[in-house]
This record gives structure tokens, C-alpha cells and sequence, in this order.
């Protein structure tokens, strides 16, 4: 009998190795029952390598945001604090107070084949090599217009980051409504599903019509990590959800210096506290290709067959200091005049509103650093 839920338990995937590996060499000692590995095994990795990796990305997101401290005014500098729940205007105090908000940060790394971990070791795989990216249009030559509707503002080449503010929509402000899921979402990406050097990375939030709060999602080349709360079970692998009717910023950008394309969440999570996500992942981009990359914001209700007539809800949402990352590292700000539709073969892979009739921004054109979305389809 004990051969036979030591078999089970080396079959399951977990997410604490550690732990599994001292389980099964009890079992066995007890047993004298020999483990094989399962097909489904976890993927072999330097110990060194997460813990050294995600020191790495403390110390790279450090200098990342003191840089940006640095160069704003002394007037906007307690504003960029209070992102992060820093009440410092000091350089000096900014920077301890940062390194305390790093040191208790989920932060998750991923290396070029998919595998992802956390502090305490290996979390899990995803495909990002997935065969589920395909072009998805309906009659309206859309890409991903059955998949729901959407606000998708895509740049031309020459951008790598892109940096948006706003509060989380609510149900209670009837800003937000079923039966579509609402997802707000930044994305970067190289060349078409299909072509040579293909990469398309998301990083967002996906609204739960259930509890009125957010969580926070990762998806790479079709494979998808949702970071749903399990604190209730006494796991704590993810963070708790983002509150609904709270400020909000994210920001997803390749950073050439470290060979990386990251993604940070910072907000205010259910319980009242201040928190903050980083998504890192191990990718490299050459000076060609990173000139060709391209950078979007997005405003959805997915739907799946979604034909452009059906009730699938509404999202309310106010944008602002919307900035853009040049491949040249210039931050610039939304404008439309850096949008692109990106027509290819008569379908449309950028800029587009979906359905356009159930569509309403304000303002329309020119400088929409602050720019106002509403998707009604009711």
C-alpha cells in the first residue's frame, strides 16, 4: 500500500520540490520501493541559477526605477513613491524604501525554454512554443476578432515598452459587466504568428465578474500563467488579487542591457496592501530585431466565436500618463500618430477597434497619453 501512494506521489506535479524530494526519500526508506521518472517530471536546473537570477532582477528593477526617479522633477517625484507605496522625496529614502518593497515583491523568472520559478524554486512550464498561435478573424479580416471585443492600440516598429496608469473599472461604479471577461493588458511583439523570430509576450489583468477584484496574467508565444490568489489555502505560490476601484500601473518592456523582456504589476491587492508583481523572462533580441519591435495597450472583453453582435458586457476605463519605450530607450508619450494599424494581406494585426459601432474613446486622435475607453456591447 505504501509502494502504491509512493508511486502516486512521485506522478503529481507540485510546485515545492524541495519538499517532494525529502517525501520520497522517506517513502523509500520505508518501503524499499524504488522511484523511476515520470514522463511528466520536472525539468532539471541549477539551484544557483532562480536564486541567482532572481537576485539579478531585484537588483536590474532597482536601477531601473531609481533611473526614473532621478530624472523627475522634484514636484513629480513623491507621485512615482506613491506607486509603490513609498511616502520618501529623498533620493536617499526613496532607495532604502525600494530595496524593503523588492525584498517582499512576487517575482517570477522564466528561462528561454518556458520553465518558471519563484524564491522557493521550480513553479511550473508553459508552452511557448504553442501550436494555438494561429491568425483568429472572422468575415471582418480582424485578427482575434472572434475572440472577442476589444480597444487594440499597436504601434509601428521602433517601440519596446509600454508604460500605462489608471484605476482598476468596478462593478460597483458600473464600470464593468459580464457575461464577457474583461481583460486590460499591455503587450510587446516581434513580427507575425507564423514568421521566423516570432515572439509575442502579454502582460495584464483578467477581471473576476465573481468577486469584483483582478488577477494579474502572463501569456509568451500562446502559453499562459495566471497568477490566481491560492492564499486562501495556505499556499501562498501567488500574490492575492488587485482590489477593483484602486489606482493601478504596468509596465512591459524588453531591456537589451539585461537580455530580458519584463513585465511589473504595482497596486493595492484585497487586503489594503501595497503590492508588487515582476514577470522576467530571458529572451534576446538583436539590434535588428529590436528595432523592429512593436508595443500595444489593449481593452477587452473575450468572448470565445464572438461575431460582433453579441451581448457580452461593457469596461469602462480612463488611461493615464501613458508612455512609450523607443528602441532607442527615448520614453515618449501615446500618441496616434505612433499607432499602426499593420495591414498584411487585407487582415488587420494592430490598431483596430472591435467592433467599432460598440466603441466609444475620448479623445479620439492626436496626444492620448490620458485617454478614456468604453466597450458597451449590451
Amino acid at each position: 500500500m505504501l509502494a502504491g501512494k509512493a508511486q502516486n506521489l512521485a506522478n503529481r506535479v507540485t510546485k515545492r520540490p524541495v519538499f517532494v524530494m525529502f517525501c520520497l526519500l522517506l517513502i523509500s526508506l520505508l518501503t524499499g520501493f524504488t522511484f523511476s521518472s515520470p514522463a511528466n517530471a520536472q525539468p532539471k536546473y541549477s539551484e544557483a541559477w532562480h536564486i541567482n537570477e532572481i537576485r539579478r532582477v531585484i537588483e536590474e528593477e532597482k536601477q531601473y526605477h531609481l533611473k526614473q526617479f532621478k530624472e523627475r522633477s522634484v514636484a513629480t517625484r513623491s507621485a512615482y513613491a506613491r506607486n509603490f507605496g513609498i511616502q520618501a522625496t529623498t533620493l536617499d529614502g526613496f532607495k532604502k524604501e525600494l530595496e524593503n518593497v523588492l525584498e517582499t515583491a512576487w517575482i517570477y523568472v522564466m528561462d528561454e525554454s518556458g520553465n518558471i520559478y519563484d524564491r522557493d524554486g521550480y513553479l511550473t512550464t508553459i508552452d511557448i512554443n504553442s501550436s494555438a498561435i494561429t491568425t483568429l478573424q472572422n468575415p471582418s479580416l480582424i485578427n482575434g476578432a472572434n475572440t472577442g471585443a476589444f480597444v487594440r492600440q499597436t504601434t509601428f516598429e521602433g517601440f519596446r515598452g509600454a508604460r500605462v496608469e489608471f484605476r482598476l473599472p468596478t462593478s460597483a461604479l458600473n464600470e464593468i459587466g459580464g457575461p464577457g471577461t474583461p481583460y486590460i493588458y499591455n503587450g510587446l511583439m516581434h513580427r507575425l504568428p507564423g514568421s521566423s523570430g516570432f515572439f509575442d509576450m502579454e502582460g495584464g489583468l483578467q477581471y473576476s465578474l465573481v468577486h469584483n477584484n483582478y488577477s494579474a496574467f502572463i501569456r509568451v508565444n500562446g502559453g499562459v500563467l495566471r497568477f490566481e490568489d491560492d492564499s486562501r489555502l495556505g499556499t501562498g505560490t501567488f500574490p492575492p488579487r488587485f482590489r477593483a476601484n484602486t489606482s493601478f500601473i504596468h509596465n512591459l518592456r524588453y531591456e537589451p542591457e539585461n537580455l530580458k523582456v519584463k513585465y511589473y504589476a504595482s497596486g493595492t491587492n484585497i487586503h489594503d496592501q501595497h503590492q508588487l508583481l515582476v514577470f522576467s523572462h530571458s529572451r534576446v533580441f538583436t539590434a535588428t530585431e529590436m528595432n523592429q519591435l512593436r508595443v500595444r495597450r489593449v481593452t477587452g472583453l473575450a468572448w470565445n466565436n464572438y461575431n460582433g453582435t453579441q451581448a457580452i458586457g461593457r469596461i469602462d476605463i480612463q488611461y493615464n500618463n501613458s508612455t512609450f519605450l523607443t528602441s532607442g530607450g527615448s520614453t515618449v508619450s501615446f500618441h496616434t500618430s505612433r499607432l499602426d494599424q499593420w495591414l498584411v494581406n487585407n487582415i488587420i494585426y494592430g490598431t483596430v477597434d472591435w467592433p467599432a459601432a460598440r466603441i466609444t474613446k475620448t479623445p479620439v486622435t492626436g496626444d492620448i497619453t490620458n485617454q478614456r475607453h468604453i466597450i458597451n456591447t449590451n
